[in-house]
């Protein structure tokens, strides 16, 4: 399926995410109406609607038939025969290294657009939830060469 980082997205088509938007206009299909989208139209709310689930099954079904005409890769394509990972290692400022610092935090998520009444105002929902300090990964590969 095409993306925004696709070059040719037309070759590539849509299909997944114009069925949703197909999907979140059933109710009014030539606008005239004017009736606003449905949930299956936005992100936020999709998996709200219980189409959302059959759709996504459908979508995994056709590629799952495209993945059964292509040939499945080798242990050669996939195995990087010459690589080793030398070492793996966690830093971070100010805790020891291959420590993580975690910790419990307070985040404020703004819920009006998932409701469906008449706007009074945001809507918003505090909740705690497990948060780390910023870290780094280092990983150390070597790749053995072999001349000829």
């Amino acid at each position: 399926e095409a993306s925004i980082l696709s070059l040719n997205p037309n070759l590539y088509g849509s299909l997944h995410n114009n069925g949703h938007n197909a999907i979140s206009f059933i109710h009014d299909p030539d606008n005239r109406f004017l009736e606003n989208y449905g949930v299956m139209g936005d992100s936020a709310t999709a998996m709200r609607d219980p189409v959302f689930y059959r759709w996504h099954a459908y979508i995994d079904d056709i590629f799952q038939e495209f993945k059964a005409t292509i040939p499945s890769y080798s242990t050669q394509t996939l195995g990087f025969e010459n690589v080793r990972v030398q070492s793996i290692e966690v830093s971070a400022a100010g805790i020891p290294r291959n420590e993580f610092s975690t910790f419990w935090q307070q985040s404020d998520v703004d819920l009006s657009r998932g409701l469906d009444f008449l706007p009074r105002g945001s809507v918003f929902a505090r909740f705690t939830h497990l948060q780390h300090a910023p870290f780094n990964y280092k990983i150390t590969v070597r790749k053995f060469c072999v001349f000829y």
